[in-house]
């Protein structure tokens, strides 16, 4: 990868180095006389980014951020397979017609510290129900012990 992204004839605007092989069926290159894809960043921010393409030939959209365990892709509103291209970054595959790229950070390990957290939660609330329930039953005790103390004399 390395060697190809070094060479002076290597242009990144308009050639990817992928990592894992293409999908079946798809066919590099533009049609003569076709229009330019076109693509737009709608809304960047650091987990999230949402991009509006329009698609006149099948192709890939590059997206010149860093691709590394977490992110995922939806291409309109369906999961789909993010590519490492270039050695470090996000490539997709767009079928023609206009597409809504969103990609998401939704790390595993965030996951799973959520539902860790979620079961500390309860285990916690539990506890302090207990508590509760055994105070009162203890307080309830006592008043019983000592209404029979006071019926007695």
């Amino acid at each position: 990868v390395f060697k190809i992204l070094a060479d002076a004839k290597f242009n990144p605007r308009r050639e990817v180095v992928l990592e894992q092989p293409v999908p079946a069926g798809w066919q590099p290159g533009r049609r003569a006389g076709a229009k330019p894809n076109t693509a737009e960043i709608i809304n960047y921010r650091a987990n999230s980014v949402e991009i509006a393409a329009d698609v006149h030939t099948a192709g890939l959209l590059v997206f010149a951020d860093n691709n590394f365990p977490g992110w995922n892709v939806y291409i309109d509103e369906k999961k789909d397979i993010i590519y490492t291209g270039n050695y470090i970054n996000r490539v997709v595959f767009l079928t023609a017609g206009q597409h809504r790229v969103k990609f998401i950070y939704q790390p595993e390990s965030f996951r799973i510290g959520k539902i860790i957290s979620l079961i500390s939660f309860f285990i916690g609330l539990a506890a302090i129900g207990s508590e509760i329930a055994y105070r009162r039953k203890k307080m309830g005790n006592e008043a019983l012990h000592l209404i029979r103390q006071a019926g007695q004399s």
